[in-house]
């Protein structure tokens, strides 16, 4: 990709360069969902944002790097993240296309606590990274093969209180993509993925010659998933789209305590290796229907993958999405999500309910400034708990978008 970024001006070529800096104030009646005892945070953030591409006839090159800090009224929440993305693509010939996509996040398990809805009720700061290279190619006109690999390790910051471990994650996929005609449109797709949990060990002196030593072993999770399924434009202004499969996982784990003398002698007072077997059905469904200023939206998926602990979890969600143009400056939008989730506790098919309701509107007042409120509420149900933690939110934020430069 590096060659792609370091030619000259060559005639044809054209690049774009983007940016915009928002700012926002927001109110949390209980940000991390937990029915202990809590305080109502008060926050502000500042971000900045940048996009950019180069592109000639058979290639493009596109990124995106963003800033953003938040500070709330208890400093130990205080974030400054960043997010860094490079896409390129190159068409080797008329059937043959390459892609490369690279991503870098710091961040922390508070600000994408919403995204994986985990019971995250601390926060950790964490390291992201991922590279993904692809390879399309066009069996005929209507049919095409992709093949996909990823590779994504995340890395938590070591604190007194934390106990996330590290990952990573490999998956390959291979997908076949049939257009039928101009509104049906076939896919298959398989792929398979290992994620792996490092192992650990603690050492605790145990007398005046020996030591005992507690060990996790590596963690390992394979899962291998085949789909099928189709998209269909019933008309110009409704779409919908299904696909369906199955899911077959293998967990392995295990772990040693030992006594260890001062000569290096062992003794094993405990040894377990444990593994599980799971087969699943996955399914996804969307349906979207297109008015003259507004638009509806429906997604249904249930999906099975590793938790921020390293535990195979189910999850079943719903959503509903509304968007309504009030004006061409005013824009409003609407949105109801509830979702069920295993929570990982051994010997234990407790469920996670979390309901979710949210409302905004967008304003822009010229063609640089853009202003946005919005109002979320949160709840979440455990099984086997009689609390339900709730959270009040309400955002506002303020955007300035720099002219395009284009050259």
């Amino acid at each position: 990709m590096a060659f792609l970024l370091c030619g000259g001006f060559a005639q044809g070529r054209e690049y774009t360069f983007q940016a915009d800096a928002g700012a926002g104030q927001d109110y949390n009646s209980n940000l991390f969902l937990t029915p202990q005892p809590h305080e109502e945070i008060w926050g502000s953030n500042i971000g900045l944002n940048a996009n950019f591409s180069a592109a000639e006839e058979i290639w493009n090159v596109t990124g995106n790097t963003r800033f953003q800090n938040y500070y709330y009224s208890d400093s130990n929440l205080d974030t400054e993240n960043i997010f860094l993305t490079l896409i390129g693509n190159y068409s080797q010939n008329e059937r043959t296309r390459w892609g490369l996509r690279g991503n870098y996040t710091r961040d922390s398990t508070r600000t994408s606590f919403t995204e994986v809805n985990d019971l995250v009720f601390q926060q950790v700061g964490r390291d992201g990274k991922s590279l993904n290279p692809s390879w399309t190619y066009a069996l005929d006109e209507k049919t095409s093969l992709n093949l996909d690999y990823q590779f994504q390790t995340t890395e938590y910051d070591k604190t007194e209180n934390s106990s996330f471990p590290d990952s990573q994650v490999h998956t390959g996929t291979a997908g076949l993509q049939h257009r039928y005609d101009d509104r049906l449109q076939l896919n298959g797709t398989f792929s398979f993925t290992r994620y792996t949990l490092p192992g650990s060990a603690t050492s605790t002196p145990f007398g005046p010659f020996l030591t005992l030593e507690n060990v996790s072993e590596e963690t390992r999770i394979d899962y291998a998933n085949l789909l099928a399924g189709f998209s269909y434009a019933v008309d110009e202004t409704f779409d919908v789209g299904l696909s369906g499969g199955g899911q077959y996982s293998m967990t392995e784990a295990g772990s040693r305590s030992l006594l260890r003398d001062t000569s290096g002698n062992e003794l094993v007072l405990d040894e377990q290796h444990l593994t599980s077997e799971t087969p699943t059905w996955l399914l996804n469904a969307n349906a979207t229907k297109r008015f003259e200023r507004s638009q509806i939206g429906f997604d249904f998926s249930k999906s099975s993958s590793p938790n921020i602990y390293g535990d195979l979890i189910d999850d079943t969600r719903y959503s509903l999405v509304v968007k309504h143009g009030f004006t061409p400056l005013l824009n409003g939008s609407a949105r109801l999500v509830y979702s069920e989730r295993g929570t990982g506790q051994v010997d234990s098919d407790a469920l996670l309910h979390s309901y979710s309701a949210q409302t905004g509107l967008d304003w822009s007042l010229t063609e640089s400034w853009t202003v946005s409120a919005s109002y979320r509420y949160t709840q979440q149900a455990i099984d086997t708990a009689d609390e339900r933690p709730e959270n009040h939110a309400v955002f506002l934020n303020v955007r300035y978008l720099w002219d395009k430069v284009q050259f």
